[in-house]
């Protein structure tokens, strides 16, 4: 997805992943509405935090695609390497 910044990792575990999975699930909980979306009432308040949230996500991303192109260059030059 072109929207959200992301790195490729890839993790060795000698857990299984039954436990992986469990692991995980533990640890995520069920998103929580608003009650007046619940309500199906419109509050223009409503979209401040949303604004917000545009905001978070420009400038988020500008920050992490600004030092990943910069880390990118100096380890290919470090290792003197290409980018494939």
């Amino acid at each position: 997805m072109k929207f959200l910044p992301f790195e490729n990792i890839t993790f060795k575990t000698k857990v299984d992943s039954e436990e992986i999975l469990n692991r995980i699930r533990e640890n995520i909980e069920p998103p929580k509405l608003n009650s007046s979306i619940q309500s199906g009432r419109f509050d223009p308040t409503m979209l401040i935090p949303l604004g917000m949230i545009v905001f978070l996500y420009v400038l988020t991303t500008g920050a992490f695609k600004y030092e990943s192109v910069k880390s990118i260059d100096y380890l290919a030059q470090l290792f003197e390497a290409e980018i494939e």
